[in-house]
């Protein structure tokens, strides 16, 4: 299986009162094409700052970042990404949410994908009308309708119970075997190690 993702010696730091923090301590990793990793540590550890440089919304300190061979450009959005607030619009329903994602979508390919996914049972729902886990789904939805390559998330699971969490996780699974989707996810959870064809242990902005 081919990388998808590579990361060449990146750092993240800050300055402070003439002191130098380091987010992310010289990474080297890779990510396989069509897998699932699960990039996994306690609070602080550097997860999401990983994430977001992972694609492409925060810069990096040095190092380098590859996708499909080539250097991210600067400020280019790569990948359908969902964030811990999951970013829904609570004014319109769970069809226009997901077609949110990407507007030259067709009515037909997304009903599509909401069929795919049993989803079209909440076509016409309210955001306020769906459980922590449903709105997850539709997040998730909505990142395919702009691309099934690569999908980057940021805690899941956090909000969520662990029945609902195992819920996500398969959800992903289906998503990762049905359409070759490379997903990249953050978590503090061990229970969900399982899910993970490889999964990174972070702790002070080190691999461990």
């Amino acid at each position: 299986m081919e990388n998808i993702i590579e990361l060449v010696n990146v750092y993240k730091k800050y300055k402070l009162n003439n002191n130098i923090y380091y987010l992310l301590d010289n990474i080297n990793l890779c990510i396989k094409k069509s897998s699932i990793t699960i990039i996994e540590g306690p609070s602080g550890s550097g997860k999401t700052t990983l994430l977001n440089v992972m694609s492409n919304i925060d810069n990096i300190s040095s190092g380098d970042i590859y996708y499909n061979g080539f250097k991210l450009k600067k400020n280019k959005k790569y990948f359908g990404i969902v964030f811990q607030n999951l970013n829904l619009f609570p004014n319109l329903n769970v069809y226009e949410n997901i077609k949110i994602g990407n507007l030259k979508s067709s009515k037909k390919e997304i009903i599509n994908i909401m069929e795919e996914l049993d989803l079209l049972k909440y076509k016409d729902k309210n955001i306020f009308e769906l459980s922590g886990g449903e709105m997850q789904k539709i997040a998730i939805a909505r990142c395919l309708v702009k691309t099934k390559e690569v999908i980057i998330l940021d805690e899941p699971t956090k909000s969520l119970d662990s029945k609902n969490a195992i819920k996500i996780m398969e959800f992903l699974k289906t998503i990762n075997q049905k359409y070759k989707t490379t997903i990249i996810l953050s978590t503090h959870d061990k229970s969900l190690e399982n899910y993970g064809d490889k999964i990174i242990k972070l702790a002070k902005g080190k691999i461990e």
